[in-house]
């Protein structure tokens, strides 16, 4: 079963542009069910580099909540910061959310994850629909162009709604016959591409994360940068 689920990841992303490239990833599974899924899809003689901390199964979980939103992830950012590595990804212990860590050890939040998944979706896929997200956290730097939503779509090439309750936003669009959602993200990360799968996936979106970093010469902060400027942010 394991191993149909990595074939399936393996079709849905570029695996051998990410072979080509020299890249570093830290993972954190949170010693749960994603442990060691990330190294073998990017599999072995590859340039890219996956590296994975907090592998080991542990039914407590360490003494933390295996939930990448709420743990602050000072280890996994620390050794980003540190090592001159690419980016890292942390799983929540059911292999529903994502935690994005950029090269300079910051959080990326939730909202910026949506936006970058589905900005690529759009250009690259050619695919089309809706995104949904969180808020952006108080004081972060999409939280003044968010008075202007209504620029977004013109700006991004589809359409975003920010709900509090993304998650019940997004089941509501999941019922519906014609499905338009392109990418939902909670608040806690769970992150959902109908496209890909009718569920939350972190591992589907954190290798499409990696795509992105890929395609932007090895660094998140370019695929960033390019959303804020769109959206016209202050920084």
């Amino acid at each position: 079963m394991r191993s149909a689920y990595l074939d399936m990841l393996r079709s849905l992303v570029d695996v051998n542009l990410m072979r080509s490239l020299t890249l570093t990833i830290f993972a954190d599974p949170m010693n749960g069910t994603m442990a060691g899924c990330l190294p073998a899809v990017i599999g072995e003689g590859s340039y890219t580099k996956a590296v994975e901390i907090n592998r080991e199964p542990d039914p407590l979980f360490s003494l933390m909540t295996p939930l990448p939103a709420t743990a602050g992830l000072a280890r996994l950012r620390k050794l980003v910061r540190e090592s001159d590595s690419n980016i890292g990804l942390a799983f929540s212990a059911d292999g529903s959310a994502l935690s994005v860590v950029d090269k300079t050890g910051e959080l990326i939040e939730p909202l910026e994850i949506a936006l970058i998944l589905g900005a690529y979706l759009v250009r690259q896929q050619r695919q089309r629909g809706l995104v949904v997200a969180p808020p952006p956290a108080e004081g972060s730097a999409l939280a003044a162009a968010v008075a202007r939503l209504d620029t977004w779509e013109d700006a991004l090439g589809f359409k975003v709604e920010i709900v509090p309750d993304a998650a019940a936003r997004i089941a509501e669009l999941a019922a519906q016959a014609n499905n338009t959602l392109l990418v939902g993200c909670t608040a806690a990360g769970e992150l959902v591409l109908s496209r890909y799968t009718a569920y939350p996936d972190a591992l589907v979106a954190g290798l499409l994360m990696v795509e992105v970093l890929a395609r932007s010469g090895g660094s998140l902060r370019t695929a960033i940068d390019d959303i804020r400027s769109r959206l016209a942010v202050e920084e």
